[in-house]
């Protein structure tokens, strides 16, 4: 929703002018010295949120309209698979959920879905040996997850997963 969408570019502008990753101020003048730097940024890291934002949304857009025109059976799979793919990248929350450094990426992540989508018509058996390595891999992750019981929010986990979005791109 457009609502949810606006918070959502006001948390992670919020998250990325005043730095939290480091230790939590204590001290009153400590405090004002976050606020201090993170006032001077907040203006020009809301406008660099909204530029990406409206890039990734362009392609989002072009991407399912593309999906819809393809009807021929023989892409159900792929593109329910992208589909599912396209869910992973941009869903509600996904801005301040999405540390900068890696949102910086998804342009060239959906130029890499574009150019699947392209590819298809010409080999889609391998297209979908491509994407069962990849499904492979995400699902071991979320097996190892959860059978390891470990925090999927962890740092090694994250980093795991933007190196299969990587591989995406790479094949």
């Amino acid at each position: 929703s457009k609502d949810a969408l606006i918070t959502d570019i006001i948390s992670s502008t919020i998250r990325d002018a005043f730095d939290f990753t480091h230790a939590v101020p204590r001290k009153r003048d400590e405090f004002e010295d976050l606020i201090a730097k993170g006032r001077t940024e907040l203006v020009t890291i809301s406008n660099n949120t909204c530029e990406i934002l409206e890039t990734i949304l362009k392609q989002y857009r072009e991407i399912n309209m593309v999906l819809k025109q393809m009807n021929s059976l023989a892409f159900i799979k792929t593109c329910q698979d992208i589909a599912g793919h396209l869910n992973t990248l941009i869903y509600e929350g996904f801005l301040t959920q999405t540390p900068r450094k890696r949102l910086q990426h998804f342009p060239r992540y959906l130029q890499a879905v574009a150019k699947r989508i392209e590819k298809i018509e010409h080999d889609p058996k391998r297209d979908g040996q491509r994407a069962a390595l990849i499904d492979l891999r995400f699902n071991e992750l979320q097996t190892w997850v959860k059978n390891r019981q470990i925090d999927a929010n962890s740092e090694p986990v994250k980093e795991y997963r933007w190196l299969l979005e990587e591989w995406r791109v790479s094949i």
